[in-house]
């Protein structure tokens, strides 16, 4: 009886996490925490140029990153619950694959290789698609990519990848060049730009962020610097 009660309960107040709990019941195959081999395919596809012999131990933070993630999606971080067309670690692997393939195609061309007929999710809407592919750019480059209808009206700063510009000059319009040709003794960060003088000097909090673009970004209102610390995902696209 109070069983019943605490979930009618929950059901008015939270109809988005009971939403998102039965797509769990429904769909227990995605868990928030992949096996050893699930977790080494992930990084495989995710960072294919890194070497994983024996530098899997600096990913713990990404892979920390990665479930949390998955978890947040349980409690209604997408308004509409959770993204239906993924529903295995192994779907992640797959859309990731098919993004980091076709750098050069537009989000539209993308989304036809996805649900195009006879494609892997030809039964899927493309507004379920442009959620499973804003899910896997979050996931793989950790940028806060969402669709205008997967905001929480609590979330923070997101940017959104219309349906005309390729994956490629999407993601380098968030982190343009500078403008000037500087020679390289002008272009080094003075010896005292480190964080220890940013907090005791200039009296400045620091945080860290699992969003790339939101590297070195300053809060003025709140005097804080915030600092992207996932250098192993960094050097795992750049290569070595």
């Amino acid at each position: 009886m109070l069983n019943h009660y605490f979930s009618d309960f929950l059901e008015v107040l939270c109809p988005e996490r009971q939403a998102a709990i039965r797509f769990r019941e429904m769909n227990p195959t995605l868990p928030a925490q992949p096996a050893e081999e699930i977790e080494l395919a992930i990084l495989k596809t995710f960072f294919p140029r890194a070497k994983f012999d024996s530098e899997v131990v600096s990913f713990r933070p990404f892979l920390e990153f990665y479930r949390k993630e998955i978890e947040a999606l349980d409690f209604g971080v997408v308004p509409s619950g959770r993204v239906a067309i993924i529903q295995s670690n192994d779907d992640i692997i797959y859309l990731v694959g098919v993004l980091h393939t076709n750098q050069d195609s537009t989000r539209l061309e993308i989304r036809q290789l996805l649900n195009g007929h006879g494609c892997r999710f030809a039964s899927i809407s493309d507004h379920g698609v442009n959620l499973a592919i804003d899910l896997s750019l979050r996931l793989w480059l950790m940028v806060n990519v969402r669709s205008p209808e997967s905001k929480s009206p609590t979330s923070t700063y997101s940017i959104e990848w219309d349906d005309l510009t390729t994956l490629r000059n999407f993601i380098a319009k968030q982190f343009p060049r500078r403008k000037m040709d500087l020679e390289p003794k002008h272009s080094r960060l003075s010896h005292m730009f480190t964080v220890s003088f940013m907090v005791k000097v200039c009296g400045l909090k620091v945080e860290f962020t699992s969003r790339l673009e939101h590297h070195l970004r300053l809060v003025r209102r709140h005097k804080t610097l915030l600092v992207y610390p996932f250098k192993s995902c960094l050097t795992g696209h750049q290569g070595r």
